[in-house]
């Protein structure tokens, strides 16, 4: 399922389906949108994306966009989304759009643009220099060590993404899309142990959350335990028959 994805593709959706604060100062990433509606619409996308719930996230940016057609970070959410799962046609549509948004782009907004330009150019470029970028300029801030970790995890830097995924949770520990893409990391670089620790963190953070036994069934299937990945299989389909089919 989704783990044999990202260990053949490199690619983790953590660096755009978990969204910034909605306003920005000197420690926080912000988004641009003046739209009130937009706003409250991505704000429940980034309730969603921390919970591992991706695709009622995926659907929240979609409903901010139609509230402000000129929301960048909302599409930059939806762009991620699609280069995650390799629907490159939809990533470039949602990314040309972020890219020629006529709003006043917030500072990490304008990082972020230009490391869109040149996934749009190639997918797998390796744009980690921007994810840097965005920790020096707001160190205090997970979702800048998320961006960063997704950077580094494109052309393959694994050891680096670790780091970043393990600052984000000393800044937001309550945040289960770390601890899950950390796990993915982590079964990428064949660290299993760790992975299964990550995964079972984040079961541990919402028990009830379809997404949480899907990873653990990914790590049980990496590993070839037919039987545990079958039965967290099962149990991610019990509460919600719809997980796959959303891709």
């Amino acid at each position: 399922m989704k783990a044999r994805f990202i260990i053949y593709t490199g690619i983790a959706l953590s660096l755009l389906v978990n969204a910034c604060t909605s306003g920005e100062n000197k420690t926080e990433m912000g988004i641009s949108t003046k739209s009130k509606e937009a706003r409250i619409l991505f704000q429940q996308g980034e309730v969603n994306s921390k919970t591992g719930n991706y695709f009622e996230a995926l659907n929240s940016y979609e409903n901010a966009i139609q509230k402000d057609p000129d929301f960048f970070m909302a599409y930059c959410q939806n762009a991620a989304y699609y280069l995650y799962f390799n629907n490159i046609k939809k990533f470039k549509e949602n990314a040309e759009f972020a890219i020629h948004c006529h709003a006043d782009l917030t500072k990490a907004e304008g990082i972020l643009k230009k490391a869109l330009v040149e996934l749009l150019i190639n997918p797998d470029a390796d744009v980690s220099s921007y994810g840097k970028e965005l920790v020096e300029v707001y160190p205090e801030d997970a979702n800048a060590y998320l961006y960063y970790a997704f950077f580094q995890t494109i052309p393959g830097n694994i050891d680096g993404a670790v780091r970043s995924y393990r600052k984000a949770i000393e800044l937001d520990p309550d945040n289960g899309t770390i601890y899950q893409m950390l796990g993915y990391t982590y079964l990428k670089g064949k660290q299993y142990n760790k992975a299964k620790n990550s995964f079972e963190k984040f079961a541990g953070l919402y028990p009830d959350n379809a997404f949480t036994y899907e990873s653990l069934g990914d790590y049980y299937l990496a590993v070839e335990d037919f039987d545990n990945a079958m039965e967290n299989y099962k149990k991610a389909f019990d509460l919600n028959h719809n997980l796959t089919g959303q891709k």
